[in-house]
């Protein structure tokens, strides 16, 4: 079970949207990636959700260019198939 840590954010019981912890987990399943954006946005709203990201502070990078007709035989092969 990962959810250990949850019941004290709130998502579930009285005053919310889900009853149990299994119908906060089932509509979130069902929901799929979508539900899990919308539930994170909210969270982050009110504080109980801190995302970090990595700086890219002294990151470099390179442009590389590519000729696409490389690859055209294998995209028209892959449309073929469909």
């Amino acid at each position: 079970d990962h959810l250990g840590y949850a019941p004290r954010l709130g998502l579930w019981g009285k005053g919310t949207n889900f009853p149990s912890e299994k119908d906060f987990i089932r509509e979130i399943t069902e929901g799929g990636v979508g539900a899990m954006e919308l539930l994170a946005v909210q969270m982050k709203a009110t504080g109980q959700y801190l995302a970090r990201s990595l700086s890219f502070q002294g990151a470099t990078f390179e442009v590389v260019e590519l000729s696409v007709q490389e690859f055209k035989h294998m995209w028209d092969d892959a449309c073929d198939l469909w």
